[in-house]
């Protein structure tokens, strides 16, 4: 599977846009550059009035109607796989321009584990799911890649998922293969667009190109003083991380070889 559009359709500007987001992959940069108005004083972003839950160019009073009672507790659309908001807004889907970004497993999980573990270990504590996957929480921001990685990665998907009652989001929904965010039950993808991480630049105008919009983006959430990835690997952190998302390396045409 290469990058680029993956259903057909012509556009008009500007077009609603539903962006499905997965974590450490350039999400808030991307949020910033086309969902968010501002920034508040403590840092925080601030939504346009229906992006928060990643929608955008709501432009209607029909669309804005739709996605009225998304906000009610235990319904945002925030951070949810493609299927489930398809599910949820059928109409909405059809007519928006959908696309995600994926990453290369092996730096993803690296910047999973250090955004979460060294940057902000606070998350550890702060819901039962947390505490749930990881059981030594207390010790959580002192724990090692390879450490981290055999917490969570030699449980099997279903025992991570648990903690999340089929939301398919939170502290187990990110440890789900790329694919999954992306893709129907059947297996086949169900968004317009799948951009590279690693190309973000270009697939970033190409996303632009089809919503009408003509931003900035910029980096954001970055930790640029992070030790490169391949020095945390282990032998037995990149059997577990290839196996967990050996999906990922085939459909996405990752090299499954570590380098």
């Amino acid at each position: 599977m290469t990058e680029g559009p993956l259903k057909n359709g012509e556009t008009t500007n500007p077009r609603l846009f539903r962006f499905v987001h997965q974590q450490r992959t350039a999400g808030l940069s991307m949020k910033l550059a086309l969902l968010y108005r501002a920034r508040r004083k403590v840092g925080a972003p601030r939504p346009l009035r229906t992006s928060w839950n990643l929608w955008g160019n709501v432009v209607s009073p029909e669309q804005e109607a739709q996605l009225k009672g998304a906000g009610r507790r235990g319904e945002r659309d925030f951070n949810l796989p493609a299927r489930c908001i398809k599910e949820r807004h059928p109409e909405l889907w059809d007519e928006a321009y959908t696309f995600s970004i994926v990453r290369n497993p092996y730096p993803r999980v690296y910047s999973m584990y250090y955004h979460r573990m060294q940057h902000r270990p606070f998350l550890l504590h702060r819901s039962p799911g947390n505490r749930a996957i990881l059981h030594a929480a207390g010790r959580a921001a002192a724990m090692t890649f390879p450490e981290w990685v055999e917490e969570i990665y030699t449980k099997p998907a279903s025992e991570r998922i648990k903690p999340l009652q089929g939301a398919l989001r939170g502290p187990a929904g990110w440890t789900l293969p790329q694919w999954d965010w992306i893709s129907s039950a059947e297996g086949e993808v169900i968004v317009d667009f799948v951009g590279r991480f690693e190309t973000l630049e270009g697939s970033f105008q190409t996303i632009q190109s089809q919503i009408g919009s003509s931003r900035t983006l910029a980096q954001a959430n970055g930790h640029p003083d992070r030790p490169p990835y391949q020095e945390a690997y282990t032998e037995k952190t990149i059997e577990l991380i290839r196996n967990a998302y050996a999906i990922d390396f085939e459909k996405f045409n990752y090299d499954v070889a570590f380098s």
